[in-house]
């Protein structure tokens, strides 16, 4: 049984071939596609050449320690705005709580005062 390939099928399977991940079968079937397909085979040239050219660039000196130095930056960073809204959020509700106490405080200075008015006009209850 001879199985009829087309370009988009090779053109699937070149990822993988370029990669390396291809297995010795796909890498045959592609390598033999690319002898009789031109324009595949310019594709697979453009690719090999352009892993070669990626693989070849070198990495800055430093490059690792800038990273690092700019991950506890932003670590840094964040831990300072967890505790401001810590703080923040603390301070709101100690705001609510003492805007509940005074509003009882005043309603018990009312009363007491209010008691007091009653006993200077009345007298003794």
């Amino acid at each position: 049984m001879h199985v009829q390939l087309t370009r988009a099928t090779i053109l699937d399977l070149l990822p993988g071939y370029l990669s390396g991940d291809a297995s010795a079968e796909t890498r045959t079937l592609v390598e033999a596609f690319a002898h009789t397909d031109p324009q595949v085979a310019k594709i697979l040239a453009a690719g090999q050449q352009g892993l070669t050219e990626l693989s070849a660039q070198p990495v800055p000196l430093g490059l690792e320690q800038q990273a690092l130095t700019h991950a506890r930056r932003r670590i840094r960073w964040q831990a300072w705005q967890l505790a401001l809204a810590i703080v923040l959020t603390v301070a709101i509700g100690m705001l609510g709580w003492l805007g509940t106490f005074l509003a009882a405080l005043f309603w018990v200075i009312y009363y007491r005062s209010r008691e007091r008015l009653h006993e200077l006009l009345f007298g003794q209850r």
